[in-house]
């Protein structure tokens, strides 16, 4: 959206405490990141861990920014700059708090029809299949990127204008409460939970706290709400327990539910399907890889469905959708091989997903698999890496190799036995020359691990680019 000054005042509210240079603006757009800031931007300096946006006003200032928010004092020189140019300053107790407050105004102001959803998997690939099927009938925004945390939403919020009818919205969470946080900044008609697995489960006390975290998307709704819920959530008391007048579920191979998926089948590099909506049955071609792919299209047509989306307008958005990057993503290497990135992030259900849609691909040569550390798993985190290794046992990927020390039990445990081949290695460097050597023509790769292994390296090492940063 964009603002005037005054419009940003009330946006403000209390978090508003004082003004010191009250320059008159209007067309102002939020942004967050000088580097991308645009002349005529308003800017919302954010603090991190390792970052103070307040550091950066100098920059705003050069970029030609019409404003910021300051919480801390600010440097006699910038004020000077201010003042000489201008500059509307508006002092806050918080930015990210101002932020949200904006976000909430934003929301109110232009009443879109919101959807929200969560999941310990699929929640950006079903979001971007939902905003990309509603944008071919409604005026919709949806989040080209992951932004489902408490900087991510209010920003996809602001980014609201006048005639976006609807808006679509993942929320992620790492800790008990996060998600109520986000449920009440967005206040959501629509919510979908797609399903509840042990990601971040070393953040929780066990898995019963993890769910009732997922659970809040739903409790901390208002009652009026729709749910929209993968079946499987039945045997969770924190979804069980939840009574509303509109409840709608998906799932696999149940004609009995809103909408489900049965005869699933991986075909080079797309996933054939059938959809049951109403008692009507139809074919379903999605773009990418994974059978589990199935059932996120099944959520999508939930929703899609219940929005009033005609079949054929949902049947050619999916044919025509493209995957996130780095989400069981196809790339072609230079010598004639397929690498498939589902480097974005890894838990154990994931894990096994990405393995599967692997062991499934037909018509390839050898297949090898690339496995990094799956991070925030707790106490069990050894036991979970080796129930990995164990599943790849029984499939028909030739040779695994792994970095990271955690990743190193899935190597361990698949070498045991009648296993598969497998190797370790303290550097990506290493593996990604060992692969190098291994991956010929034909052959399909598949890379996996959480965020911090950063193993989209590996990947523009066999394409040939330069200048990678191995760490």
């Amino acid at each position: 959206m964009k603002f005037n000054s005054q419009d940003l005042k009330k946006a403000l509210g209390k978090t508003l405490v004082s003004v010191f240079n009250d320059g008159k603006f209007c067309g102002a757009q939020l942004a967050t990141d000088t580097r991308a800031m645009q002349k005529g931007d308003f800017f919302v300096p954010l603090k991190g861990p390792q970052f103070d946006g307040q550091h950066f006003f100098s920059q705003a200032l050069d970029s030609g920014c019409i404003g910021f928010l300051f919480s801390d004092p600010l440097a006699e020189q910038i004020r000077k700059r201010v003042q000489q140019q201008q500059v509307a300053a508006y002092q806050v107790t918080d930015a990210l708090q101002a932020l949200h407050q904006i976000a909430v105004w934003v929301r109110k102001k232009i009443r879109p029809t919101v959807i929200a959803l969560t999941g310990s998997n699929g929640k950006t690939t079903v979001k971007n299949l939902i905003g990309w099927i509603l944008t071919q009938q409604y005026p919709t925004l949806y989040s080209k990127k992951s932004f489902n945390n408490c900087i991510g939403v209010p920003l996809t919020l602001v980014a609201l204008e006048k005639g976006i009818t609807h808006l679509v919205l993942e929320m992620g969470m790492n800790h008990a409460g996060e998600i109520e946080q986000l449920v009440h900044l967005a206040d959501p008609d629509i919510v979908m939970v797609l399903n509840v697995s042990s990601a971040h489960l070393g953040n929780f006390p066990d898995f019963k706290a993890l769910v009732a975290a997922k659970a809040e998307m739903i409790s901390c709704s208002r009652p009026d709400t729709t749910l929209i819920l993968n079946k499987t959530l039945r045997k969770y008391a924190s979804f069980k327990k939840i009574r509303r007048r509109k409840r709608l579920e998906f799932g696999s191979k149940d004609s009995s539910l809103f909408c489900s998926c049965s005869k699933v089948v991986q075909e080079g590099f797309r996933v054939k399907m059938n959809l049951t909506f109403k008692g009507d049955t139809f074919s379903v071609e999605f773009p990418g890889l994974g059978v589990h792919n199935a059932e996120n299209v099944a959520a999508a047509a939930a929703c899609c469905f219940f929005l009033g989306v005609d079949r054929d307008t949902f049947i050619k958005g999916v044919r025509e959708y493209t995957m996130p990057e780095m989400r069981m993503q196809p790339v072609a290497l230079p010598n004639g091989a397929w690498l498939i990135n589902d480097a974005y992030n890894a838990n154990p259900a994931s894990m096994k997903a990405a393995i599967l849609a692997l062991d499934q691909m037909r018509g390839f040569g050898k297949k090898f698999l690339v496995v990094g550390n799956m991070n925030e798993l707790g106490k069990n985190s050894r036991e979970l890496h080796q129930e990995v290794g164990r599943y790849v046992r029984n499939t028909s990927i030739d040779l695994i190799l792994s970095i990271g020390e955690l990743a190193k039990e899935i190597t361990n445990e698949a070498f045991k036995g009648d296993g598969k081949a497998a190797l370790h290695f303290e550097k990506k460097e290493e593996l990604s020359r060992a692969l190098k050597e291994e991956v010929k023509t034909g052959d399909v790769v598949l890379i996996k691990g959480s965020r911090t292994n950063q193993l989209e390296t590996i990947q523009q090492f066999l394409c040939n680019q330069k200048g990678i940063p191995y760490v």
